[in-house]
């Protein structure tokens, strides 16, 4: 626990990290891995004086850190020591907590932290289930409305045969139109399909997403009449021809 400690916090970027362990040449391994200094126990006072931070792991069965200790190795010292005592049994003295230069943790306040870090992410599980409830919701949607992606093209392949038809015929019967006229009926055609198409396509997607639909025949029959839809273009075109300043018997 301590050796993962150690690489965690070097990991993390603490730029000094020392080892304190009863063997020596256990902290000097473990130091050498992660860039750290080793010291003995004996020389713990003087670790603690020098420290941030401390995690302990040892579990010996007696206290390493003692109030005493703690208290005349931060003596002088202005900023305050935090430790965190993962020992099982523990290696800091309860009545170190009482210390004015140092904070202490034991194992039964760190699950008394995570207890209410899990009560706060318990409490969001609802709002959690909501929003994953609403999002699949909004896939299935969108999913099923891909399926009429053919249909759309379909139908816009078709509008433009319709839309190209009628130009051609009425750029026959009009010889006299010059390029300038031409692009404005090009213009207007364009719009008249893209208005026509918008409330059909719209239509189809929203049947398409609440439902699925049996087939694209089905899906056709469902959202429009496509001969009808082809009278409607022409007649559109047709009203179109004057608005332009050419003849009303186009």
């Amino acid at each position: 626990m301590g050796a993962s400690a150690a690489k965690h916090l070097r990991a993390r970027g603490a730029t000094s990290v020392t080892i304190v362990n009863r063997t020596l040449r256990t902290a000097q391994t473990l130091a050498d891995t992660i860039g750290a200094v080793a010291l003995e126990l004996h020389e713990l006072p003087l670790a603690l004086a020098q420290s941030d931070l401390v995690i302990s792991a040892v579990g010996s069965g007696k206290f390493l850190i003692t109030a005493q200790m703690l208290r005349g190795a931060r003596a002088g010292v202005e900023r305050r020591l935090l430790a965190v005592d993962i020992g099982v049994p523990r290696d800091i003295e309860p009545a170190a907590a009482a210390s004015d230069g140092a904070v202490v943790y034991s194992l039964e306040d760190l699950r008394e932290v995570v207890a209410r870090s899990l009560e706060g992410r318990q409490a969001e599980i609802p709002k959690v289930e909501g929003i994953i409830t609403a999002q699949v919701s909004a896939y299935q949607r969108w999913y099923r409305s891909r399926g009429v992606a053919p249909l759309i093209a379909s139908l816009r392949t078709k509008a433009e045969e319709i839309r190209d038809g009628e130009i051609q015929r009425l750029f026959a019967r009009m010889p006299e139109l010059d390029a300038r006229q031409r692009e404005m009926v090009i213009a207007a055609s364009i719009t008249i399909i893209n208005k026509l198409l918008h409330e059909p396509v719209t239509k189809l997607r929203e049947t398409a997403a609440e439902r699925a639909l049996d087939s694209a025949a089905q899906q056709a029959q469902t959202i429009l009449d496509l001969d009808a839809f082809s009278d409607r273009l022409q007649r559109q075109l047709a009203h179109a021809a004057p608005l332009l300043g050419l003849e009303k018997d186009v």
